[in-house]
């Protein structure tokens, strides 16, 4: 069976995206468990993506950090996109397949950053903003879900007989893809680890197609 006649099968049975709110519950437990202790900061600090810390033994962080969220509208933007893309991601990949996809897109998203920022300090936000640096924290889905939406978006650019192929579609995943590169050229947005899901989902999406 052909990838593009496997994939036009999948498509056709619109499931309720299980795994896509599973996840989505697991995001909404762990911000209100976060919000309600005592040290919230220090739990920030234990599972966030620390790179000098991520790299160097603290592997828990590579799977940790995108599943906290800094503030509501962090945790209500990052599950809005994810229930949009995670919808499609599912019914054309399947439940197994999908989680597999947010997990390894948010370790390669996690890694492409430890990586890349290992050497980084970012500004104190303080009165002293030039005296005393900090280490740089990165948390949030945002780089797990760049992975799904990419897998999506290679999957309507591959497949010829793609039954959801239309312009509206494309453009949709572009778009939202696009604006979130462009947020993230803001001051604290971790960028690198929108690109690193971005590169990790496209590379997944053949072989989970395949296995």
């Amino acid at each position: 069976m052909s990838i593009e006649t496997e994939y036009v099968q999948i498509s056709k049975n619109r499931k309720i995206p299980v795994i896509t709110f599973f996840i989505i519950l697991v995001n909404v437990i762990v911000f209100i468990y976060m919000d309600n202790i005592a040290d919230s900061d220090g739990f920030v600090e234990k599972y966030s993506n620390i790179p000098q810390l991520t790299m160097t033994g603290d592997y828990w962080r590579l799977l940790s950090n995108f599943f906290i969220h800094s503030a509501m509208w962090h945790l209500t933007a990052n599950m809005l996109m994810l229930l949009w893309a995670g919808f499609e991601c599912e019914r054309v990949y399947g439940r197994e397949r999908t989680l597999a996809l947010y997990l390894l897109s948010g370790i390669g998203a996690t890694l492409f950053s430890a990586i890349y920022h290992i050497d980084s300090l970012m500004p104190f936000e303080g009165n002293f903003l030039f005296w005393r640096p900090s280490i740089l924290m990165s948390l949030g889905a945002s780089g797990a879900i760049m992975g799904i939406l990419a897998a999506n978006l290679v999957m309507l650019i591959a497949v010829e007989n793609h039954p959801y192929r239309g312009e509206k579609s494309f453009s949709s995943t572009v778009g939202v893809i696009a604006l979130t590169l462009l947020y993230g050229l803001k001051t604290g947005v971790d960028n690198i680890s929108h690109l690193g899901g971005l590169l990790s989902g496209g590379d997944c999406w053949n072989y989970l197609l395949l296995c």
